[in-house]
């Protein structure tokens, strides 16, 4: 990744020094020139974001890296990008059944510019999965980042009961086609438009075996009756997805 945090640093990214001491130290870390760059922009009232696309692009085409790709962009960022001359290949977004923020326009945009989208989160930090069906809310532990940043999208999307019957119609599936709450919302992201992968953090062998059976079903577990109904999931509030801004606060669980 290409991440632009500093406000010093992103009056400065636009020039052609600044994208290439930053590929060059990539280059050097990995030991081979990147095949993929993804691009990360903090503070979008610094707007040099457009001309550090454009630096990078410049760079691939000089063959300093294979391609390029963005990361938590808002919908209107990357259409400046693209009316830029910018058109980036894939964008790494947050994803799944409960946070569908990306519906509300950027999945849209990006199947009409040809622009795969790339999700992460779509277990939701561990909490889509068997381990807190039947849990009460006083149990669960907010012991990193990510649980505490997803409780929060829970409160917000209808709280701890609402989240027990999603989890609820999740086993149902994951029953049905005898596998697991994890898979069946790794299938539902699967089967979403513009997504051909998904970033999943697999802690040890075991994940990576039932990962691997899921694949010759993604098509009849994600399509799945259940999980159409309307009332199952929400496609999130009205807000733009802009993760770049620093996304939802951090909440702690409550009952709604």
């Amino acid at each position: 990744k290409l991440c632009v945090f500093d406000p010093q640093e992103m009056r400065n990214a636009g020039s052609t020094d600044f994208v290439r001491g930053r590929l060059k130290e990539s280059t050097r870390k990995l030991g081979a020139k990147p095949d993929l760059v993804q691009f990360y922009w903090h503070r979008y009232e610094i707007p040099n974001y457009v001309d550090c696309a454009l630096r990078m692009a410049e760079a691939r085409d000089a063959g300093r890296f294979g391609h390029l790709g963005l990361t938590n962009f808002d919908t209107e960022r990357v259409q400046a990008f693209v009316e830029a001359g910018v058109k980036p290949e894939v964008h790494q977004v947050q994803y799944s059944l409960l946070d569908r923020r990306v519906e509300n326009g950027m999945s849209e945009y990006c199947q009409a510019q040809g622009i795969t989208l790339l999700p992460y989160g779509v277990l939701a930090g561990g909490f889509l999965s068997e381990k807190y069906l039947g849990v009460e809310p006083r149990d669960v532990r907010q012991d990193t980042y990510s649980k505490d940043k997803y409780a929060s999208i829970i409160r917000q999307s209808g709280g701890w009961s609402w989240f027990q019957v999603l989890l609820g119609e999740l086993s149902l599936v994951a029953q049905k086609h005898r596998t697991t709450i994890a898979n069946v919302a790794t299938a539902w992201v699967l089967g979403r438009p513009c997504v051909p992968a998904v970033l999943i953090g697999a802690r040890n062998a075991e994940h990576v075996g039932d990962l691997a059976g899921l694949l010759g079903d993604v098509g009849k577990v994600g399509t799945d009756q259940r999980l159409a109904r309307r009332d199952l999931t929400r496609p999130g509030d009205q807000r733009r997805f802009n993760l770049g801004q620093g996304g939802f606060c951090e909440d702690r669980l409550q009952e709604r």
